[in-house]
């Protein structure tokens, strides 16, 4: 959930790139060194520098490549003009607007490393990284953007923890419905993005009975799927019989004449039971 009034990050600021491990079924086993979009997702980060060591706010967002087109609208949409980015020598970043630009060649000799030239986007990407393996067991490239916006709230809020709730029900307040789909990933756009590999996981069976279906109600094959639902999953449950006869309800007295009565009768108890029956 993002605050539509939210104001971009001012002052000094340090801005990244990291990448996310993610290999789905149709990626190559091997590859993905360098830049390569082969198991992994791209991700950028901004966080505004404080007095000493500290950090302030944060902005995260997806990368589909790391190239300009794509770096240079994030730092425009998330940084006030004016202000100064800390960034590497990437050349992505040279030439964006209104931006005071102090780059830092990280290949020079004696050059400090990446995580202690710029340490507090750094250490926003390792806390990302540990609670989307502690939390979630690691991201998915379908729900990153909504983990993204979660980490966001919740770096941004850690130190005023008891306005959190009322900070997310004022948001919530200002902003349009959220439906399911929009939940979980699965919009429209997205299903349409990744149909061959949706219709992939669909078994032979149901896969022929939607096309056969969105070809006579004329509905895209994604919607058949979900109406025809999983063809010959259907389990017959049986009742099991039991093992051994049911016994009839016993009669008053009539458990000291049964096999299940471990214990021997006493020579009184035996007699009491023969003039019981006499």
């Amino acid at each position: 959930m993002v605050n539509p009034d939210r104001t971009p990050l001012q002052g000094d600021v340090e801005i990244d790139e990291s990448s996310i491990p993610y290999r789905p079924l149709d990626d190559p086993f091997e590859g993905g060194h360098g830049k390569s979009l082969v198991g992994k997702i791209f991700i950028i980060g901004a966080v505004e520098k404080r007095e000493g060591r500290t950090s302030g706010r944060i902005r995260l967002a997806k990368l589909t490549e790391d190239k300009r087109r794509y770096i240079q609208p994030f730092v425009i949409a998330n940084t006030a003009p004016g202000c100064a980015i800390y960034t590497d020598a990437n050349k992505s970043y040279i030439g964006i607007p209104d931006r005071k630009h102090f780059p830092k060649n990280l290949s020079e000799k004696n050059a400090l490393p990446a995580h202690i030239s710029f340490e507090r986007i750094h250490r926003v990407f390792s806390n990302l990284k540990r609670w989307g393996l502690g939390t979630f067991h690691g991201f998915r490239d379908k729900h990153l953007d909504a983990y993204l916006h979660e980490f966001e709230f919740r770096w941004n809020r850690r130190r005023r923890f008891r306005s959190t709730l009322d900070t997310l029900l004022g948001i919530g307040q200002s902003l349009p419905r959220t439906t399911y789909r929009d939940i979980v990933g699965d919009t429209s756009e997205w299903r349409q993005h990744h149909k061959r590999r949706i219709l992939a996981m669909v078994s032979p069976e149901r896969r022929e009975a939607a096309k056969y279906l969105a070809r006579a109600k004329k509905i895209d094959i994604l919607d058949a799927v979900d109406l025809v639902g999983p063809v010959g999953s259907a389990r017959s449950h049986k009742r099991r019989l039991s093992e051994r006869p049911v016994l009839a309800p016993r009669r008053r007295g009539e458990e000291r004449f049964t096999a299940r009565y471990r214990h021997p009768l006493s020579p009184p108890m035996i007699e009491m039971a023969h003039a019981a029956s006499a």
